[in-house]
């Protein structure tokens, strides 16, 4: 069987399971072809976490049906997170991804290995130095940041229970893989590559080893074994791990082992953190960002969430006060959205799309204004991304 394999996904991690399914077809004897008109199956890994990449993955299910006439088979997030909106325009079969050993192998049948022996590639070699010369030179390649970097997939899934996440409707259940696999695929990268920046990327990295009786200090220092320059950068490190961990946070940081780091906040109100179950306190990211600014470490982004439910203009003025204190090099800001299937979507006091969109508009222009990049719903970057993502 001839099979073509897209991902809509915005996150790097997902690169992982998808490519675990291009091994297992291979493994089974299937054909992958690199165009869907010349495919038999269209195998098309979905993104919903967040509405710009829900909406988009909408339009992806209701393009491929049009344009090509192979049967189309939708996997990813999309599925669990909102089944009922992708119910309105598919009918065909779907391989959800808490399913996916299953359904891989009741679509494609088993010629020689399982899904559950088929290993996951931890490691993928930078794609490039400069991100935006990279894009430029290529405009038709999809890229991010953490293409700068020797990346090392640490972890799948998350355990915190935020009341607005849908993606851990789609997660499954948490997953550190090996520290000696890590270690000498790390390794093996440094060797082939030179390369010592080295992105560590998980649904959650901080909860790395807690179900193989290790932790991400002991992976950060492991991996350091390979070479004492090595520099670590974290991608989607809670801030409740930050805390856990702080003295070796501390420690990290003032070796220089730390290249970068992603700490979403979403928002800077102790009251609208609480509503969102996110673990900690405004007096936590106080602590941690007093930090990073007072030993000159500016090598750091956040995400925020705007418009969630019971926001006041007070909560919103105060997250964006805090970000233009801190001055991150980078803001991803996105606008809140709902999902039947989550806590949040019950809260009281919803926040009305005009006040959303305004305060996404807002948020974008006093950042930007700031010197800080800055990223939200319908950007101009988020159009450019989408539209590398979309190509055949």
């Amino acid at each position: 069987m001839k099979v073509f394999i897209k991902g809509l996904n915005g996150c790097g991690m997902r690169k992982t399971t998808i490519q675990k399914y291009c091994n297992f077809l291979n493994a089974n004897g299937h054909i992958l072809v690199d165009n869907p008109k010349n495919s038999d199956v269209i195998l098309l890994w979905t993104c919903a976490f967040r509405r710009d990449f829900r909406d988009n993955s909408i339009s992806e299910i209701k393009r491929y049906q049009k344009e090509f006439k192979s049967e189309l088979i939708v996997a990813g997030c999309l599925p669990d997170i909102d089944r009922g909106l992708l119910s309105e325009y598919f009918s065909g079969r779907i391989v959800n991804w808490r399913d996916d050993e299953t359904k891989m192998e009741e679509y494609f049948g088993i010629t020689d290995k399982r899904m559950s022996e088929i290993t996951f590639n931890l490691g993928e070699k930078r794609l490039c130095h400069d991100v935006a010369k990279f894009k430029k030179e290529n405009p038709n390649k999809d890229a991010s940041f953490v293409d700068q970097f020797t990346k090392l997939f640490v972890a799948e899934g998350c355990r915190f229970k935020c009341t607005y996440c849908a993606e851990r409707l789609a997660f499954p259940p948490y997953k550190s893989f090996p520290e000696s696999e890590l270690v000498k695929e790390c390794r093996r990268l440094v060797n082939e590559t030179g390369q010592l920046e080295v992105m560590l990327l998980g649904d959650s990295v901080g909860d790395y080893g807690h179900d193989i009786d290790s932790s991400l200090p002991n992976l950060i220092r492991k991996l350091k074994t390979i070479n004492p320059d090595l520099k670590i950068a974290l991608q989607g490190l809670n801030p409740a791990h930050f805390i856990k961990f702080y003295d070796d946070m501390v420690e990290f940081l003032r070796e220089g082992d730390i290249r970068h780091m992603q700490l979403p906040i979403q928002s800077a109100s102790e009251r609208i953190l609480k509503l969102m179950q996110r673990p900690y306190t405004r007096a936590d990211i106080e602590k941690i960002f007093t930090l990073l600014n007072n030993t000159d470490f500016t090598e750091f982004d956040t995400h925020l969430i705007v418009g969630f439910p019971g926001e006041t203009d007070e909560d919103y003025e105060e997250t964006i006060q805090f970000v233009l204190h801190i001055h991150p090099k980078y803001v991803l800001v996105s606008g809140f959205m709902e999902s039947p299937a989550m806590p949040a979507y019950k809260l009281p006091d919803k926040v009305d799309s005009e006040t959303k969109y305004k305060r996404l508009r807002d948020a974008e222009a006093r950042i930007k204004a700031a010197g800080i990049i800055c990223n939200i719903d319908d950007s101009e970057l988020s159009a450019t991304r989408f539209h590398t993502l979309n190509l055949v």
